[in-house]
C-alpha cells in the first residue's frame, strides 16, 4: 500500500502535530510504502511531521516500511 500526506500551496495548515498543538506549515509530501494499508496512512502523516531523528526512530520499529520526505 502507497499513502501520502503533505502540505502544498494550495493545501496547508491541516496537519497538526499532537505534541505541540502546532500545525505543520512546511511544504513537504511524506510517502509510505507499506505491506497494511492502515500502517500505511497512519505512518505517513506521521513521517510529515517527524524530526530526522524521531525518522530514525519509526524505521528501526517498522522494518518492513519505506518512507520518503519530498520538498515541494
Amino acid at each position: 500500500a502507497l499513502s501520502t500526506s503533505g502540505n502544498t500551496l494550495q493545501y496547508n495548515r491541516h496537519i497538526i502535530n499532537p505534541l505541540t498543538g502546532i500545525y505543520n506549515g512546511e511544504r513537504k509530501a511524506s510517502t509510505i510504502l507499506s505491506p497494511d494499508p492502515l500502517e500505511a496512512e497512519i505512518l505517513s502523516t506521521v513521517w510529515m511531521i517527524a524530526d530526522d531523528q524521531q525518522r530514525e526512530q519509526i524505521n528501526e520499529n517498522f522494518k518492513h516500511i519505506k518512507g520518503t520526505i519530498y520538498t515541494l
